[in-house]
């Protein structure tokens, strides 16, 4: 801990889509509601089908699709249910 010369802890990392760190805390982003759309296109429905490919998804966000990628992978956050899911 000498390396930090008295400075605080370095932060988590970037934020997750769709959200923001505020004083320290994650909070949902003021594009939390286009992401959470966005990712409710893109995600794959229960047949397999996609409503917006994850390619298309990222261009539409101005990220890259691995970071869709990761976000489908983490459906929770968002208050969306996975692939296959029935929601009970």
């Amino acid at each position: 801990r000498d390396w930090l010369d008295d400075r605080s802890l370095p932060d988590r990392g970037r934020a997750p889509l769709g959200f923001e760190y505020v004083d320290g805390e994650l909070v949902t982003a003021a594009n939390y509601d286009e992401v959470r759309a966005v990712l409710s296109m893109a995600r794959a429905g229960p047949d397999g089908d996609r409503e917006l490919s994850k390619r298309k998804a990222a261009e539409r966000l101005g990220v890259a699709d691995r970071t869709i990628g990761r976000a489908l992978d983490n459906l929770d956050r968002y208050g969306l249910e996975g692939e296959g899911d029935t929601g009970e």
